[in-house]
Protein backbone atom coordinates (compact mmCIF):
# COMPACT_ATOMS: atom_id res chain seq x y z
CA UNK A 1 0.00 0.00 0.00
CA UNK A 2 1.55 3.62 -0.79
CA UNK A 3 1.66 6.09 2.05
CA UNK A 4 3.26 9.53 2.23
CA UNK A 5 5.56 9.97 5.58
CA UNK A 6 4.13 12.82 7.13
CA UNK A 7 5.94 13.27 10.62
CA UNK A 8 8.60 11.78 12.05
CA UNK A 9 9.70 11.65 15.65
CA UNK A 10 11.69 9.26 18.43
CA UNK A 11 9.85 7.64 20.50
CA UNK A 12 11.40 4.89 23.34
CA UNK A 13 14.38 4.26 21.04
CA UNK A 14 12.23 3.67 18.18
CA UNK A 15 11.81 5.66 14.82
CA UNK A 16 8.22 6.10 14.91
CA UNK A 17 6.21 7.67 11.82
CA UNK A 18 2.92 9.48 10.82
CA UNK A 19 1.94 7.67 7.35
CA UNK A 20 -1.29 8.94 5.53
CA UNK A 21 -2.65 8.15 2.23
CA UNK A 22 -6.51 9.04 0.86
CA UNK A 23 -7.79 6.18 3.77
CA UNK A 24 -6.48 8.10 6.18
CA UNK A 25 -3.70 8.75 8.88
CA UNK A 26 -1.50 6.15 11.28
CA UNK A 27 1.50 5.97 13.72
CA UNK A 28 4.18 3.02 13.60
CA UNK A 29 7.23 2.17 13.99
CA UNK A 30 9.30 2.60 10.93
CA UNK A 31 11.73 -0.99 10.36
CA UNK A 32 14.12 -0.61 7.88
CA UNK A 33 17.76 0.67 7.97
CA UNK A 34 17.39 3.32 5.53
CA UNK A 35 15.89 6.31 7.82
CA UNK A 36 12.64 7.45 6.47
CA UNK A 37 12.40 10.57 4.24
CA UNK A 38 9.89 13.41 5.48
CA UNK A 39 7.06 14.09 2.71
CA UNK A 40 8.40 10.88 0.61
CA UNK A 41 5.84 8.43 -0.81
CA UNK A 42 6.76 4.71 -0.31
CA UNK A 43 4.95 1.12 -0.83
CA UNK A 44 4.92 -0.44 2.94
CA UNK A 45 3.51 -3.19 4.59
CA UNK A 46 1.45 -3.35 8.29
CA UNK A 47 2.42 -5.80 10.58
CA UNK A 48 0.35 -5.88 13.98
CA UNK A 49 1.74 -6.89 17.11
CA UNK A 50 -0.20 -8.86 20.26
CA UNK A 51 -3.85 -8.00 18.90
CA UNK A 52 -6.25 -10.71 20.46
CA UNK A 53 -9.47 -11.56 19.31
CA UNK A 54 -11.55 -9.93 22.03
CA UNK A 55 -10.01 -6.55 20.19
CA UNK A 56 -11.85 -7.32 17.27
CA UNK A 57 -15.10 -6.34 16.53
CA UNK A 58 -17.53 -6.93 12.99
CA UNK A 59 -19.25 -3.76 12.43
CA UNK A 60 -21.72 -2.12 9.97
CA UNK A 61 -19.72 -0.16 7.85
CA UNK A 62 -18.84 0.02 4.36
CA UNK A 63 -15.86 2.22 4.86
CA UNK A 64 -12.22 0.71 5.16
CA UNK A 65 -9.36 3.12 5.94
CA UNK A 66 -7.36 3.66 9.70
CA UNK A 67 -6.60 7.13 11.87
CA UNK A 68 -5.05 8.09 14.84
CA UNK A 69 -4.81 10.16 17.90
CA UNK A 70 -0.76 10.20 17.64
CA UNK A 71 -1.13 7.12 20.11
CA UNK A 72 -3.22 4.64 19.33
CA UNK A 73 -4.15 3.65 15.74
CA UNK A 74 -7.85 2.52 14.66
CA UNK A 75 -8.37 0.28 11.96
CA UNK A 76 -11.06 -0.71 9.80
CA UNK A 77 -11.13 -3.26 6.83
CA UNK A 78 -13.09 -5.99 4.72
CA UNK A 79 -12.39 -9.51 6.02
CA UNK A 80 -10.87 -10.97 2.60
CA UNK A 81 -10.28 -14.56 4.30
CA UNK A 82 -9.70 -16.53 7.20
CA UNK A 83 -7.40 -19.24 7.67
CA UNK A 84 -8.31 -21.63 10.46
CA UNK A 85 -5.06 -20.68 12.43
CA UNK A 86 -6.60 -17.36 13.42
CA UNK A 87 -4.58 -15.46 10.33
CA UNK A 88 -7.28 -12.60 8.95
CA UNK A 89 -6.41 -11.15 5.45
CA UNK A 90 -7.59 -7.18 5.65
CA UNK A 91 -7.88 -5.24 2.48
CA UNK A 92 -7.91 -1.82 3.14
CA UNK A 93 -7.91 -0.65 -0.63
CA UNK A 94 -6.97 -2.16 -3.95
CA UNK A 95 -2.95 -2.33 -3.08
CA UNK A 96 -3.48 -2.53 0.71
CA UNK A 97 -4.02 -6.38 1.73
CA UNK A 98 -2.61 -7.00 5.30
CA UNK A 99 -2.95 -9.73 7.34
CA UNK A 100 -3.66 -9.45 11.17
CA UNK A 101 -2.95 -12.69 13.58
CA UNK A 102 -5.53 -13.49 16.61
CA UNK A 103 -4.11 -16.67 17.36
CA UNK A 104 -6.60 -19.83 16.94
CA UNK A 105 -9.95 -17.23 18.54
CA UNK A 106 -11.37 -16.43 15.45
CA UNK A 107 -15.32 -15.68 16.45
CA UNK A 108 -17.38 -15.85 13.89
CA UNK A 109 -15.67 -13.69 11.77
CA UNK A 110 -15.88 -14.27 7.80
CA UNK A 111 -15.18 -13.16 4.59
CA UNK A 112 -16.83 -10.23 3.76
CA UNK A 113 -17.28 -9.03 7.36
CA UNK A 114 -15.75 -4.99 8.42
CA UNK A 115 -13.25 -5.70 11.22
CA UNK A 116 -12.25 -2.74 13.14
CA UNK A 117 -9.73 -2.77 16.06
CA UNK A 118 -7.62 -0.32 18.00
CA UNK A 119 -4.20 -0.62 18.75
CA UNK A 120 -1.06 1.42 20.40
CA UNK A 121 1.15 2.83 17.30
CA UNK A 122 4.32 1.44 18.77
CA UNK A 123 2.52 -2.26 18.66
CA UNK A 124 2.27 -1.16 14.47
CA UNK A 125 5.10 -1.82 12.40
CA UNK A 126 5.65 -0.21 8.84
CA UNK A 127 7.60 -2.04 6.93
CA UNK A 128 8.74 -0.43 3.37
CA UNK A 129 9.68 -2.65 0.58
Amino acid sequence: MEVRITEIRQKNDHTMVRAENSLGGLWGVWHFGDAPEKGKFYMIELTFYDVGADAVRIIDSAAQGFSTDNDTDIFTAECESVDPDGLIYLRFAPDGLEMLDIGNTIKDIKAGDILQFSIPAERVGIYPY
